[in-house]
């Protein structure tokens, strides 16, 4: 069981520090300037997400501290688009400012992916951000471009998604939806019409191509400062193989045009079922854990010739046991990897990260590892 915030917090003045609802104030009348006005908006994020982690909570909003309401962030991101008058969100004490649609919809973007990132690098936990849902966008918006609220949905659903595309690499966790509408008009709009809506919004497939893309845009600017290896962990893709064919469309969009190496690491799953299909990833180097599982992926490899255009990174010790391997264990597990992979192909390493073990551990561990490799060095004349 975990504990979150689903919202906003107070703007109103309580007890010390600064007050967004005052500083708005002060800086209307010029008393302030637009420094500390962004100063205060800065503080007041950052005494939220400090609440929310002092009460030991696992998921934190921003508090909806910059907004003036639940539609302000996407109206700042949209062209053709402004915030009228203020309305009553149906029966409670809550006013908003509702949406005004003068064209079609178009994302800009900027504004909340700006604030997103300021409360994620505040916080010390995760971060969600709430969006206005799209049917209660739709109740709550005057339209004077599509008299046709299908065609206007249709478009909403893009710009959404526009949207949480381009908060991927703002350290957001999460993305809640509000969806009040759909309660208060529970027969305005049939299930099916709504779950087609968000299936079209939430496509696995739209989704992590857009984040392949983006990752892509990271890539090369490593790649411009000097990287010359570049490792994109998929540890989850063994675990569904049913979307290895999606995952293989994204990982070219992710390496394309890159000189520098590429190198996926992947772990602990089902290898059977990905298996030759794996050898497509586009990728210059596998890496595999085996250690864990006594080499039993070696077999499974070895059903299959490898492909002449790839390197193994062979994990040869297990990063979540205690135990020590001996020098000889992991010199039988680099023989037996010689025996499907030709030697100026395979690397050796751990089987996976080693922030499981002491220090003490760890350094033993790539000991054996490096004493292992330069005896199968020397056996093979390479010294």
């Amino acid at each position: 069981m975990k504990t979150t915030i689903m919202g906003s917090y107070p703007k109103i003045p309580a007890g010390p520090g600064p007050s967004v609802r005052t500083a708005i104030q002060r800086f209307e009348k010029g008393q302030i300037s637009p420094e500390q006005l962004y100063s205060t908006y800065e503080s007041v994020v950052k005494r939220v997400v400090d609440l929310a982690a002092d009460a030991q909570c696992d998921r934190t909003t921003d508090g909806q501290i910059r907004w003036y309401d639940l539609f302000d962030p996407v109206v700042r991101d949209l062209d053709n688009v402004y915030s009228a008058g203020l309305l009553r969100l149906f029966d409670n004490n809550f006013y908003v400012r509702h949406p005004v649609v003068t064209g079609r919809l178009q994302y800009q973007g900027g504004t909340l992916a700006a604030w997103s990132r300021e409360a994620a690098s505040l916080s010390r936990i995760p971060v969600t951000i709430v969006l206005p849902g799209l049917f209660t966008f739709l109740s709550m918006v005057e339209d004077k471009n599509y008299h046709n609220e299908e065609t206007l949905l249709s478009d909403l659903v893009d710009v959404m998604r526009l949207t949480v595309r381009h908060l991927a690499d703002t350290g957001i966790v999460e993305v809640q939806w509000d969806e009040p509408a759909l309660a208060r008009y529970a027969d305005r709009w049939p299930t099916a019409f709504v779950q087609e809506a968000y299936q079209k919004l939430l496509a696995l497939e739209g989704l992590v191509l857009d984040l392949a893309h983006l990752v892509h845009e990271e890539a090369v600017a490593l790649e411009k400062a000097g990287a010359r290896y570049i490792q994109i962990d998929e540890p989850a893709l063994s675990t569904r193989p049913e979307e290895l064919d999606l995952a293989i469309e994204a990982m070219a969009i992710v390496t394309e045009g890159l000189t520098a190496k590429t190198i996926s690491h992947i772990c602990y799953g089902d290898f059977d079922t990905i298996l030759p299909g794996l050898f497509e990833l586009p990728v210059d180097q596998l890496d595999l854990e085996a250690a864990n599982q006594n080499y039993a992926l070696l077999d499974l490899l070895a059903r299959h010739p490898w492909p002449q255009n790839k390197e193994l990174a062979l994990g040869v010790v297990d990063v979540h046991t205690h135990r020590i391997e001996s020098v000889d264990e992991v010199k039988a597990g680099i023989r037996r990897a010689l025996e499907i992979v030709p030697l100026n192909n395979l690397l050796i390493d751990p089987d996976c990260g080693l922030k499981t073990r002491t220090w003490d551990e760890a350094t033993e561990k790539l000991r054996v590892m490096a004493q292992a490799v330069q005896a199968v060095r020397e056996e093979e004349g390479l010294e």
